[in-house]
């Protein structure tokens, strides 16, 4: 099987593992008896774990290539088939999640550095394999609680035993760790589009990861139908990375990076005050622009020779992003509502984008 459908196909599995717990928000919280104010942790544990890890995972994949790649597949794998036993139990699937999150990190650091150094087109290259994200986040958000409404053990059985066949055969794409690893990896450029990739993280994945309780309590679906209302934030995304991948690859990969993270902070900022059929619709340009925004960002990698490093510490700042928001998302929601929330993110996020942007101007 060739790199790209395959690291396509192992990056989907991985995506509808990563929000099956935000998609089961609505239920989690029930079944646990836990508070609105930590039940953001338990999707913020998948981020920390992913986090820290991305970019020991940089050097790792440097060095030991698929084979590090394949171990940390089928464990996770085996993980997630796990959930079911714990899953009423806060502490458990708390540890979990960040286990899987640091698995997870790995994985992705060798897909997308395979990626990159092999495709003559890389924008592009990586606009198809980062529609997996959008492909499976809409697919985990809008199933899962349906699957789990009839039988909660359906869905992790689901994508995480095709996990491991599928992660066995990276075994015959190479990438055995043959990096050079003396020049630098972080310069200022690097560190610029970093910010940017934060500022995205912080406000889409913050937003993403409360979209099904934000469709309860806000658009007014039912728990069961909270995934379908809001799938809408994730489905266009898909088309929004293969467009900003050939734009970057045709004008460059800087101007795309920053127009769509600061379209995502500017609909994040504006949404909540939206009639409804409104919030729906910029719902999807927001995942649209996510993607748009996504694969040039992680295709400006290919201009270092440190492939592995750059491309994890890129990722490192959107998960970094990622991690922080839904957390603090919840916290605020207990004394601020969404409005506010929403405001601080939007805000928040456009100021990183000015400042990465400026930090892109500078040589070196």
């Amino acid at each position: 099987m060739k790199p790209l459908p395959l690291a396509f196909s192992v990056f989907l599995l991985i995506v509808m593992i990563r929000f099956t717990t935000p998609s089961l928000l609505p239920f989690l919280g029930q079944l646990m008896h836990v508070d609105t104010s930590i039940e953001g942790l338990l999707v913020t544990a998948y981020w920390v774990g992913y986090t820290a890890f991305m970019i020991p995972s940089g050097a790792v994949v440097e060095r030991a290539g698929v084979k590090s790649a394949i171990i940390a597949g089928i464990a996770l794998a085996a993980i997630f088939v796990l959930f079911p036993l714990f899953i009423d139990s806060y502490d458990y699937i708390l540890m979990l999640q960040f286990t899987a999150g640091s698995l997870s990190s790995l994985i992705y650091v060798f897909l997308v550095s395979l990626i990159v150094a092999t495709q003559r087109r890389s924008g592009l290259a990586v606009g198809i394999f980062q529609s997996a994200f959008f492909i499976g986040s809409s697919i985990s958000i809008a199933v899962t609680p349906l699957l789990f409404s009839f039988n909660y053990v359906i869905p992790f059985i689901s994508y995480g035993i095709p996990l491991i066949p599928l992660t066995a055969l990276l075994l015959g794409v190479g990438g055995e760790g043959r990096e050079q690893a003396s020049s630098p990896a972080i310069n200022a450029g690097v560190v610029g589009m970093g910010l940017i990739r934060f500022a995205a993280g912080f406000s889409y994945l913050g937003f993403v990861a409360w979209s099904t309780y934000y469709s309860v309590h806000v658009l007014g679906a039912t728990h069961s139908m909270s995934g379908v209302y809001a799938f809408t934030s994730t489905a266009l995304g898909s088309i929004g990375t293969i467009i900003g991948g050939a734009v970057g690859d045709r004008l460059g990969y800087v101007a795309p990076s920053v127009f769509g993270s600061s379209m995502i902070a500017a609909i994040v900022l504006i949404i909540y005050w939206l009639p409804l059929p409104f919030q729906e619709v910029f719902m999807a340009i927001m995942g649209f622009m996510y993607g748009f925004y996504a694969s040039p960002s992680l295709a400006s990698s290919k201009s270092s020779t440190r492939i592995s490093s750059v491309s994890a510490f890129l990722n490192f700042m959107t998960q970094l992003g990622g991690t922080a928001s839904p957390y603090l998302i919840g916290r605020m929601l207990g004394l601020l509502g969404f409005a506010s929330a929403f405001a601080i993110l939007g805000v928040t996020s456009m100021a990183l984008i000015i400042t990465g942007s400026l930090l892109l101007r500078r040589p070196g």
